[in-house]
């Protein structure tokens, strides 16, 4: 009990020193930070829209906000959204698959890229004026670790260089944030 009253009382020294030395880093680390949208809308460009998601046990939030207007979509968490996103992460470095069979690879990449996309993105995206460029992309989870900008926004038929390939960012110019406050 008197190991934990004394690191509690250590702990809280170090609180009060960061707060004085390095307020800003105080601020960021320990006070909450309300964001209002309306506020967010006037830091965003007209071209640009900015997606977070959120990820629960059972649900998706996706918070979409541009210049001129917000909303909120709430879905049921797709089935086997980690293993998807998994299994694209080591399909795009998997060199012993290509070797193989590469035909064979790029199918397996393909479709999981646009299955991917049509479950985090095409409803949203089909919603979206003409006039989005740039899309800031707030993952949460496992949406931390997809390359967005790989996703394909239509499905291959046909064997294709890559280089023709519908990728998501020949469409728009992507960026990362963490938080929508920083």
């Amino acid at each position: 009990q008197k190991d934990l009253i004394a690191f509690q009382e250590q702990l809280n020294e170090l609180r009060n020193t960061i707060k004085q030395d390095y307020p800003k880093y105080f601020a960021l680390k320990y006070e909450e930070i309300k964001l209002d949208i309306p506020t967010l809308q006037k830091q965003l460009d007209p071209n640009q829209l900015l997606l977070q998601f959120h990820l629960s046990e059972r649900h998706m939030s996706i918070i979409h906000i541009h210049k001129d207007a917000y909303s909120l979509s709430n879905l049921p968490l797709p089935e086997k959204l980690s293993e998807q996103v998994i299994a694209f992460r080591s399909t795009l470095t998997d060199i012993e698959a290509l070797k193989k069979d590469k035909k064979l690879a790029d199918q397996k990449l393909a479709k999981l890229a646009h299955e991917l996309y049509q479950v985090l993105l095409e409803s949203t995206l089909d919603a979206t004026p003409n006039s989005i460029e740039k899309l800031v992309i707030i993952p949460d989870g496992i949406l931390a670790y997809l390359p967005f900008e790989q996703l394909l926004k239509q499905d291959l038929n046909e064997n294709k260089p890559y280089a023709d390939w519908p990728y998501l960012l020949k469409d728009y110019n992507i960026s990362y944030a963490y938080s929508n406050i920083l």
